[in-house]
């Protein structure tokens, strides 16, 4: 495989889950908390492609009342002064004790009006990846550079996501 985030996503998966997922046996949110590299590669991948790319909201004070004011989570994720050499794959830079801004990363929005279901979907997220990973290889079929990103309700490609898929071949050197 030619990505090394991935590569340690399913070591990680492989150590700590392989052995129940190929029981059978249930996964446990405490099964789940020790993935640890595997939550960092979820949530650089929301830094580099928030689902939701914008956050409106209506002020009250001390603007004009009825201000809409849009934050780009697609542009505030890319700043350099808070994420050196943002356009790059780095999952480790949220493992980091780094002195950044709570707000400078917000893939679920941030403050009081902050998604409510983040959590349980970072459970879900990391459950789904934790079984696709296991079971298959995924390559995309376009660099990224190729991607033609719009906003509209979510972020998407115009032309939708082109990957292959193969049946995983599995370790048996565990």
């Amino acid at each position: 495989m030619a990505n090394k985030g991935i590569d340690l996503a399913v070591q990680e998966v492989e150590m700590m889950l392989g052995d129940k997922l190929e029981r059978g046996e249930e996964i446990t949110l405490r099964d789940l908390n020790t993935l640890e590299y595997l939550e960092r590669c979820v949530k650089e991948s929301l830094r580099l492609f928030p689902v939701v790319p914008l956050i409106a909201r209506d002020l009250k004070t001390p603007l004009k009342i009825g201000t809409t004011v849009v934050v780009a989570t697609y542009i505030l994720h890319r700043d350099p002064k808070v994420f050196p050499n943002p356009e790059k794959f780095d999952p480790d830079r949220f493992c980091r004790n780094e002195d950044r801004n709570p707000y400078a990363y917000a893939p679920f929005s941030a403050g009081s009006r902050n998604c409510i279901g983040q959590k349980f979907a970072m459970v879900e997220v990391k459950l789904m990846l934790a079984k696709v990973l296991l079971n298959f290889e995924i390559q995309s079929i376009e660099k990224r550079r190729q991607l033609k990103l719009q906003g509209e309700i979510v972020l998407n490609n115009q032309n939708g996501v082109q990957v292959s898929v193969s049946k995983r071949k599995k370790n048996n050197n565990k």
